[in-house]
């Protein structure tokens, strides 16, 4: 079976190794992180506001914590996070 996929917007972040686009439902944002610039950006969807966070270390990869919208799994470059705590946008 062929997916046929449609680009519906960019999104202008200039990142220098852009990973792990994820799309947390109750926040209605999209979440990414930039390894090499040691930070993570939130899009919040319907007002097309993009929040950038900065990181003391470089994320390689995240995940949303299931029951808990305010929580996060990481996995740093020095090591795994059980979960950290982020604020729910405006």
């Amino acid at each position: 079976m062929r997916v046929k996929a449609e680009l519906i917007d960019t999104i202008d972040v200039a990142n220098t190794l852009g990973e792990g686009v994820l799309w947390r439902c109750s926040y209605q944002s999209a979440w990414l992180t930039d390894i090499q610039e040691c930070c993570l950006y939130r899009l919040s969807w319907a007002g097309g506001i993009l929040r950038r966070f900065e990181l003391p270390e470089r994320l390689a990869s995240f995940g949303f914590v299931a029951g808990d919208d305010s929580r996060f799994v990481c996995a740093f470059e020095s090591g795994f996070i059980g979960s950290i705590k982020t604020v729910r946008p405006r």
